[in-house]
């Protein structure tokens, strides 16, 4: 039997887990990992890491015009 998957709103969130963020922006874990280090926008608490979503939305805003 499949695992059913919790949709969650991320809109609200200040802190996103990769794959939080990966669904948000459709895109894979890998891609959310290097843009959130080209933003500048990770956070790492303990063994924790967690992108800070609005640092990564004020970056793709500005790279995408």
């Amino acid at each position: 039997m499949r695992a059913r998957t919790k949709q969650l709103d991320t809109s609200k969130q200040h802190l996103l887990t990769y794959s939080e963020a990966a669904a948000r922006y459709a895109v894979s874990q890998n891609t959310v990992k290097k843009m959130a280090e080209n933003a500048n926008a990770i956070v790492r608490f303990g063994r924790t890491t967690r992108i800070i979503a609005p640092k990564l939305d004020d970056f793709l805003d500005e790279i995408t015009g």
